[in-house]
């Protein structure tokens, strides 16, 4: 029996939601394949900070994937613009200036 380990690839997917929101945009905004689950582990975090798209957090999950899959094909890279959403006061707000805190 040979190696099963050995036959898994892996695929970073990483996903943009608005910092004040609950909800995600739809589309990833990058997906990059990797020829190990260890190795998308060690890359996820630099991958996350590469993107920076105000108003947005970034997350990422390395999805393991049968190797078969990838084999003899180009390294997957996509990348997807996002843009900056779009930013409207809230109904109940009245015309009083907001103090605004930054946690650090």
């Amino acid at each position: 029996m040979g190696d099963i380990m050995g036959n898994f690839a892996a695929v970073l997917v990483l996903i943009a939601c608005p910092a004040s929101g609950t909800s995600c945009v739809n589309e990833p905004v990058r997906v990059i394949s990797y020829d190990s689950a260890m190795s998308c582990t060690a890359q996820r975090e630099d991958e996350i900070r590469k993107i920076n798209i105000p108003g947005f957090k970034i997350y990422g999950e390395c999805n393991s994937v049968n190797g078969d899959l990838l084999a003899g094909r180009p390294r997957i890279d996509i990348k997807r613009p996002v843009e900056k959403p779009e930013t409207r006061p809230l109904e109940n707000e009245g015309s009083a200036p907001v103090r605004r805190r930054a946690f650090f």
